[in-house]
């Protein structure tokens, strides 16, 4: 079309999305619109918070992060140019590799600092538990994270790591007290939880799942 853009734009394929009950097809009439999809996983994410947490304020409003998040993080947790069989169940699960269970994570995370309050400075001790080392190293590895899923346009690059950090952070809060520690050594635990929150919500961010606070 003549545009000087187009030497910039690169096709990036995708696989073929369909269905627990079957593959759609709009000759066939079986189509499902996205907006359906999406409001059904918000309704069931309401359901789920009213069961888990029925006094959260701003339910509603949470319920439609978690069940918008939770189609965006489905969509893209597989390689981009595999088929994808999409259930309502597996990617609203809290405790699986999906979008709700990485927002909880930042949500838990979120809890703890506002326990915390203000900390000032820290120390990185001579010493580190297995769980603060993987941490950490999970945290060191976010820059080059994004590049490759850059590189090779591929989301679930960014999906996997966010999964495989809420898991080393989950790790490391259920084995290091971090509240009821010595100073110095809360601050340190607190430095960590904080690095997470921030590096958990902008991973999120980029693939457009918003992290509510509280969950």
């Amino acid at each position: 079309m003549g545009k000087p853009w187009a030497k910039d734009m690169v096709h990036v394929a995708f696989g073929m999305v369909s269905l627990e009950e079957g593959t759609m097809s709009t000759r066939k009439g079986k189509v499902v619109f996205l907006e359906d999809v999406i409001n059904k996983c918000c309704e069931k994410a309401l359901s789920i918070i009213n069961e888990k947490n029925p006094d959260l304020e701003n339910k509603q409003e949470t319920a439609n992060a978690v069940g918008t998040g939770a189609v965006i993080f489905g969509a893209l947790s597989s390689g981009r140019i595999k088929d994808i069989v999409f259930s309502y169940d597996k990617v609203l699960n809290f405790d699986g590799e999906t979008g709700p269970y990485c927002q909880y994570t930042y949500a838990r995370a979120s809890s703890v600092m506002k326990k915390a309050g203000e900390f000032s400075g820290y120390t990185v001790p001579e010493v580190l538990s297995d769980d603060e080392y993987a941490l950490i190293s999970t945290l060191a590895s976010y820059p080059e994270v994004v590049s490759l899923s850059a590189e090779r346009y591929e989301p679930s690059v960014i999906t996997r790591y966010a999964v495989d950090l809420s898991e080393a952070f989950n790790k490391f809060y259920f084995n290091c007290k971090i509240l009821g520690e010595e100073e110095a050594v809360k601050n340190f635990r607190l430095a960590l939880t904080l690095a997470t929150k921030t590096v958990l919500k902008n991973a999120l961010s980029l693939l457009g799942i918003k992290t509510p606070e509280k969950m």
